[in-house]
Formats: structure tokens, C-alpha cells, sequence
């Protein structure tokens, strides 16, 4: 989580040094007051797979797949930061009902450290920051311990008000850490309210909401302990109604799915738990995953009430889970390690995008684990998961390639893409993606992006070749 991606090249380790160079001279990690633009992508090499490069196969998918046949339209606008910082974006955004996107990223220190809401207005093509999160905490000061990023998911509530965390970053152990707090960021008056500290010496890394009983759900997880905790906490009554249901693994997972009725869903163990705030009390699945955790889930649910999730392996597995029957069904194998997904209000369709162990260009040398590794999945793939057809998997984009092109920009590893949301009717895909481009000083510094992509029309009714049926999780075992 705050480990940086081992593949980073010498221009990026000098990007981290001037940051540090800066910040010794005095000079604050602030964003930019400028507005960024929507600009468009060229076309080029948006539909173009990856070529082999130094005997290493760089495009080996895990499942079957297809590729569009018609571009889609590409725009993209970086966040309008300085040059003195390492700006990241770990969360989930939210296309809230005004219609606008809301986004954070954070500077991704310790003490002092800060992170920034933004919002992007789709009419206009314009991404603006709105507030800090130190601004708003009573008696702040830079020798406190800060927001280093908001690393859950950003959620509206039945007010239309906006609820997230903040989450640790480096330097956790310090006594000036004293856990992270619930803001509340209201889109009509444009203020910011801290809420206080959630779970003391706690930050949470996964964070849900249920809108209508106003209830915000977090897996908390403590910086030194090796402890986590799963928390239901009343924001009407500030108030924990529940604390626990972690037992026997201190890691937390990266989703937590809400039903129509209130209940969260979480892993721990191989196992979805569920907690159901009319009873207060935590419950077991019937079925095992595949892999330990969840990774990421859609924001919306099918018709029917079931709700789409990836679970955390070296490749993901695409699965639903129905409230109705508590029962959890494996549809899929996903590409990687899934950190960005979403589905379209018809839940015909889920778009994920893999991120990239490796760039698919550039000077950076392959390492022997991964000359040595089968399926790689290099480029940053968004792929269509076609849930009428049989789960089947195709690219409707390249992102990599043409964003390097055109503004010299390089993601950022393993760490590139944690949100991706897909408009309802599933045509316009919001992306942030973390990365690197040059500056004016001669050096790469942090760049985050915001990519929307336009799924053209004829890749929404042309139906690819099936994936491999669909199979159901196999059950738990006695006593687990």
C-alpha cells in the first residue's frame, strides 16, 4: 500500500529527491490553484497490442479475449499540482447525482502531509481543486501528523453530501499519529467538515457507506499492531455501532459491498462476513473465495440486487454476490490484480483496466522475476467484460502508449489505476491513473491523471467470443 513499484527508474528516484531537496528549502507541498482542461488523446495506437520486447511476451492475457474495432474518443486532463510532491491517488471517486465526479489525491507523506478534493465537471471539461483537509481540521498545525491520502471509497450520502476517510501514510509509528477522521463535503455550499477520529491510532484503507440509514462502513486498520478492525459508525449520532469481526487475520481487504438493505460484506479468511445493522452482529457466508480478499467493487447493483466484485490474486476473479441466498458465485477470471472496476446501470457490462507490471515502452530494463513470468499484461488494458456473454473479455483501449506519446507521461507500476467509474449507461468511463511526466526543472515528478474514455456505440451491442463457463465457489470447509 505504501510500498512504491519496484520497477522505478533513475529519473523517478531523482523526482523523489528534489521533492525531498524542496521540502527541506521550506517549500509546502501545495497544489495549484490553476484549473486543468479536458484535452483529446490522439487515436493512435489506442487499439494497438502490445508488442513483444527484449524476448519477453508482454501481452499474454490470462483468459481468451478480443480487441475493438472502432477507437473509442479519449480525453485527458492532469491534476493541477506542484512540481514538489509525491501526488497520488489511491480511492475510489464518486459520480455523484449533480452529475460531477469528485475525486482526491494526497502528497502521500507523514507529518505535515496533506491530500486535496477535486471536481471534475463533464459539461465544462473542467477539474478543479476544491478544499485541504488540513484546512479544516480545528488548530491543524505542520508539525502535526496529516492526510497523507484518502484511500477508501468517496460515497454520497441521502443528504447529497459527500463522506470519505483519510488514511496514514509514511511514518505511521509517530507519536503525532492519532488515527484518521470521516470528512463531509457538501457540493451546494462547497464546505468541508472534519468529523473527528473515527478509531483512535486507526485509518481506514477500505471505507462504504450506507446511504440511507447514513451509515459509514471502514475496515480500520492500526499502522504498528498488526490489527484490524471492522467498523460500523453512526454519522447521524457520531457514534461506533460496531467494532470487531476481524478475527483470525489482521489484514484488511479493498472492498466492502452494502445491500439494498444496510448489510456490508467483507473478506477475511477466504470468507465474505456480513454485517447487518438490525441485528449489530457479524455472520459467515456459506462460500469460500478463491482468493483471501476483495479487491475493488462495482458502485451500483444489478436489477435483481446481486453485487459485482473482484477478489484479490495475482489474477483476480470476477464474482457476484447475492443478498437474497448469501450465496457467492465465481464468474470469471479477471487480468492481474483488479484495483478498478465498475458496471453500467444495465449490469450487462464491467470495465475493469489491469494495471502494468511492466511498461510497454520506454528504458526500463525487465527484471528476471518478470522475464520469467507467463501473463503479463502490459499497456493499461481497459477491458469490457461482456456479462451476457458469457463474462467474455475485450480491450476497448490501450491507454499507455498514446499517453507517453503525447505528453511523456509513464504510469506508475502496480500502482497506477484504484478508480475507474462507468457512467450508467455504461458509454463514458472516468479514470484516474498515477504516474510520472518531465517539468520544466529537468526532472519527472509526479503527474496524476484524469482520463475519460467514450466507449463507441458499436462496441456495446457486438457480442466477442464467450470466456469459459461460469463456475460457483466451491464451499467452505467444515469448521472455518
Amino acid at each position: 500500500m505504501n510500498k512504491v513499484c519496484t520497477l522505478i527508474s533513475a529519473r523517478r528516484l531523482l523526482c523523489l529527491a528534489m521533492v525531498a531537496l524542496l521540502w527541506a528549502a521550506g517549500c509546502g507541498p501545495a497544489p495549484k490553484t490553476d484549473v486543468g482542461m479536458l484535452a483529446p488523446l490522439p487515436t493512435d495506437g489506442l487499439l494497438a497490442v502490445p508488442a513483444d520486447r527484449d524476448g519477453v511476451k508482454l501481452f499474454d492475457p490470462v483468459t481468451p479475449y478480443a480487441v475493438a474495432k472502432h477507437a473509442p474518443k479519449v480525453e485527458y486532463v492532469a491534476y493541477p499540482v506542484s512540481e514538489i510532491a509525491d501526488w497520488t491517488h489511491w480511492g475510489t471517486g464518486c459520480l455523484h447525482s449533480n452529475g460531477k465526479i469528485y475525486t482526491a489525491i494526497g502528497d502521500h507523506g507523514g507529518t505535515g502531509a496533506d491530500s486535496y478534493l477535486y471536481e471534475f465537471d463533464p459539461s465544462a471539461g473542467r477539474l478543479r481543486c476544491l478544499v485541504s483537509l488540513c484546512q479544516v481540521v480545528k488548530d491543524f498545525k505542520p508539525s502535526d501528523y496529516g492526510f497523507s491520502k484518502v484511500h477508501g471509497r468517496i460515497c454520497e450520502g441521502s443528504d447529497g453530501k459527500l463522506y470519505f476517510s483519510s488514511f496514514w501514510g509514511a511514518d505511521a509509528d509517530s507519536p503525532r499519529y492519532h488515527g484518521d477522521r470521516i470528512f463531509c463535503f457538501d457540493p451546494q455550499s462547497g464546505q468541508l467538515a472534519d468529523l473527528g477520529i473515527t478509531v483512535p491510532g486507526y485509518g481506514a484503507p477500505t471505507t462504504a457507506l450506507d446511504p440511507k440509514r447514513m451509515i459509514f462502513y471502514g475496515e480500520f486498520q492500526h499502522p504498528t499492531a498488526n490489527s484490524t478492525d471492522f467498523v460500523a459508525y453512526d454519522l447521524k449520532d457520531g457514534r461506533i455501532l460496531f467494532r470487531g469481526g476481524h478475527e483470525g487475520e489482521a489484514g484488511p481487504g479493498r472492498a466492502i459491498l452494502v445491500d439494498a438493505d444496510g448489510c456490508a460484506y467483507y473478506a477475511c479468511r477466504h470468507m465474505i462476513r456480513k454485517y447487518d445493522p438490525r441485528t449489530n452482529a457479524v455472520t459467515e457466508l456459506p462460500d469460500r473465495l478463491l482468493h483471501r480478499k476483495l479487491r475493488q467493487d462495482a458502485s451500483r447493483a444489478r436489477a435483481d440486487g446481486v453485487m459485482c466484485a473482484a477478489s484479490r490474486g495475482d489474477h483476480s476473479s470476477l464474482i457476484l454476490l447475492d443478498p437474497a441466498t448469501g450465496r457467492v458465485s465465481d464468474v470469471g477470471e479477471l487480468w492481474d490484480e483488479v484495483k478498478a472496476m465498475d458496471m453500467d446501470a444495465t449490469s450487462r457490462w464491467v470495465y475493469y483496466v489491469a494495471d502494468c507490471e511492466i511498461p510497454a515502452e520506454g528504458d526500463q530494463k525487465i527484471p528476471p522475476e518478470l522475464r520469467a513470468k507467463k501473463n503479463l499484461v502490459a499497456g493499461l488494458p481497459v477491458v469490457q467484460v461482456d456479462m451476457a456473454n458469457g463474462a467474455s473479455q475485450k480491450v476497448v483501449a490501450f491507454l499507455e502508449v498514446p499517453l507517453r506519446r503525447a505528453i511523456g507521461w509513464e504510469p506508475r507500476g502496480k500502482h497506477t489505476c484504484y478508480s475507474l467509474i462507468a457512467s450508467p449507461d455504461g458509454r463514458t468511463l472516468y479514470i484516474n491513473l498515477n504516474g510520472f511526466r518531465p517539468c520544466d526543472l529537468g526532472y519527472y515528478h509526479a503527474t496524476p491523471l484524469l482520463v475519460v474514455v467514450h466507449v463507441p456505440s458499436e462496441e456495446l451491442s457486438a457480442p466477442v467470443a464467450p470466456a469459459p463457463a461460469a463456475k460457483s465457489a466451491p464451499a467452505a470447509a467444515p469448521g472455518l
